[in-house]
């Protein structure tokens, strides 16, 4: 299963290896154990933890519907075509600007204008939301109702 390949197996540059498929289900996601890809919607309301949706209620601005995971501290994601990584640092989304391999140099993602997370497809603001408007893939440890960030943490290296 493709979305079970090692999770730090390193790509060009370091980054690691995307699935071709984004990664499990967010319903598969819990028994595969160890540290995975997963793929679903972002969602990031102000004041509120990140989550990974498998489903957006149509509304606007979106609302998840379904199946969440919060994503913690050291968590990976990214478009799976894109060559950026973002990270979720201090409960915020984080777009990579200095090292486009290490997340931990980036800024926080703006409410209601693209700023530093422009270089992400699919990614839509308000002035209290964030959210993909396609499946991203994000990179973790299933932990309960969250993905947490792999046991060692996932860096260029």
């Amino acid at each position: 299963m493709a979305a079970c390949a090692p999770a730090g197996t390193p790509h060009s540059g370091g980054r690691p290896l995307v699935p071709a498929d984004g990664g499990a289900s967010l319903a598969d996601a819990p028994r595969t154990g160890g540290t995975l890809w997963v793929k679903g919607a972002i969602l990031a309301v102000r004041g509120q933890p990140v989550r990974l949706c498998d489903a957006l209620a149509d509304s606007f601005p979106p609302q998840w519907d379904g199946t969440s995971f919060v994503l913690g501290d050291g968590v990976l994601w990214t478009d799976p075509g894109s060559s950026v990584l973002g990270s979720v640092i201090d409960g915020a989304l984080v777009a990579s600007l200095g090292d486009r391999q290490d997340p931990a140099t980036g800024r926080p993602c703006a409410y209601g204008s693209p700023g530093p997370c422009s270089g992400f497809p699919s990614l839509s603001s308000t002035a209290s939301v964030l959210w993909t408007d396609v499946p991203y893939s994000v990179l973790g440890t299933v932990r309960g109702g969250a993905l947490t960030a792999p046991p060692s943490a996932v860096r260029a290296g």
